[in-house]
């Protein structure tokens, strides 16, 4: 459980290092952003991506936003580029975390890598789809993997 809370806490530092390094001015920020979108912020709840999943992302510049993701099951990082200029639009992007299952009567933790679509609905439904390597007991398997749920950005 340390080893849990201290991965957390590290890939948290990261993801707000990311979003406040080389940032361009506040007006530049709200000239590419805020013309399109008034929406910088996305929460999301989904089902099937770590059984039970919460999202949090953020848009960095105009298309590209990062994300993380905690569930029951892993923790993720992902970094996104829209097809719009809005945090509502739809996505493809490249996931990198770690995941924790039972073996042999023991928790084990594996790195996951994917690279993944994700499609956002008018009517706030998102459904993820993607596939990556998964690093189980020392061998890299091939994992497919999909989500369905609901996002609200603000």
């Amino acid at each position: 459980m340390k080893k849990l809370l201290f991965l957390i806490l590290i890939l948290s530092g990261f993801f707000f290092q990311v979003c406040a390094q080389n940032l361009p001015d506040k007006a530049d920020i709200s000239k590419t952003i805020d013309s399109v979108s008034t929406d910088k912020n996305a929460f999301s709840v989904q089902a099937l991506k770590h059984v039970i999943d919460i999202d949090y992302e953020r848009a960095i510049y105009k298309n590209f936003g990062m994300s993380l993701s905690a569930g029951l099951s892993g923790v993720e990082l992902e970094a996104k580029v829209h097809f719009k200029p809005q945090i509502n639009s739809s996505s493809i992007g490249f996931s990198s975390g770690y995941v924790w299952y039972m073996y042999d009567d023991k928790w084990n933790t594996s790195r996951i890598s994917m690279f993944f679509f994700e499609y956002r609905a008018k009517k706030r439904l998102t459904f993820m789809a993607g596939a990556g390597w998964f690093d189980y007991n020392d061998i890299t398997k091939l994992r497919i993997r999909g989500g369905v749920g609901l996002y609200f950005p603000w």
